[in-house]
């Protein structure tokens, strides 16, 4: 039988609902995570993982071909009177980081950061956050997904 892999509407809408992306949120809250924690979960409104490519397990999307691939993410927030950075990495090494905040503020602060690159098929991404940071499930993200 044949599966409907993209579609074209009368009036130029694309879809392609096997389009490989994920959805996430971070599964632990609080203060006091850890620098480098790998705390996700695909629950949550609006979470998918489309194609199984993201392993919540490890934090980590693993690119099924090649091409380009759009991420987004706002993984923690600073906690009061504490740095925060973290940075996209591809298979282990760092590549952009979007978001640094460096001394003391009295109060929590989030900022979010994107990322578009390309990939080749097996190449894995993921996030790091250098320091210890503050968690909200709901509003704590990681997500993306292949443009072309």
């Amino acid at each position: 039988t044949w599966t409907t892999a993209m579609t074209i509407d009368n009036s130029g809408i694309v879809t392609m609902p096997y389009q490989p992306g994920f959805y996430t949120r971070r599964s632990v809250a609080g203060d006091g995570r850890a620098a480098g924690a790998q705390e996700w979960s695909v629950s949550g409104t609006g979470a998918y993982n489309t194609g199984n490519n993201f392993l919540a397990s490890n934090g980590k999307f693993t690119a099924p071909v090649g091409g380009k691939y759009y991420f987004a993410a706002a993984p923690g927030y600073k906690q009061s009177s504490i740095s925060l950075n973290w940075y996209f990495r591809v298979n282990g090494t760092g590549v952009a980081e979007p978001v640094r905040f460096i001394g003391a503020l009295d109060s929590h602060s989030i900022a979010c950061g994107t990322i578009l690159i390309n990939l080749s098929a097996g190449d894995s991404v993921d996030i790091n956050i250098g320091t210890i940071h503050h968690v909200n499930t709901t509003y704590n993200y990681f997500c993306g997904h292949l443009i072309s």
